[in-house]
């Protein structure tokens, strides 16, 4: 699996699982509906490969972080933003799909970030390629 399958993957199980709010997709040009719109946004961040296995063809092991800040507008209470990271939570945790193997979430609160309440979901994932 290439980091662009990976890509792939992880975007895809998002657009079909999450229909609350808008998605700003990394490096994508992303204009909010309005101030007052919540959406989120997602970067995959990749973390440095190892070879798991000996021998031929060797299996290499790729971890990474799917990051999904959660965008709601302020002075509403975290309310919203907890439950959407909840529902986040729960479309990757544990999961397995498209050669990805996701681990159990994190949620953080980030706060106010260019006049929006943001809190960050943070999934570890992996997947294996055979050279």
């Amino acid at each position: 699996m290439s980091y662009e399958a990976e890509r792939a993957s992880i975007e895809g199980r998002l657009k079909t699982a999450w229909t609350t709010t808008p998605i700003k997709f990394d490096n994508v040009a992303y204009t909010p509906a309005s101030t007052t719109t919540a959406f989120i946004e997602l970067a995959i961040v990749n973390g440095e490969s190892k070879q798991i296995s000996l021998g031929s063809p060797a299996l290499y092991r790729h971890p990474g972080v799917i990051s999904i800040n959660v965008r709601t507008r302020l002075q509403i209470g975290s309310s919203t933003a907890k439950k959407h990271a909840d529902t986040i939570g729960g479309i990757f945790r544990g999961q397995e799909f498209g050669g990805i193997t996701c681990r159990a979430p994190r949620v953080s609160r980030v706060g106010e970030v260019d006049g929006w309440f943001v809190y960050n979901v943070s999934i570890p994932f992996f997947r294996n390629e055979v050279f």
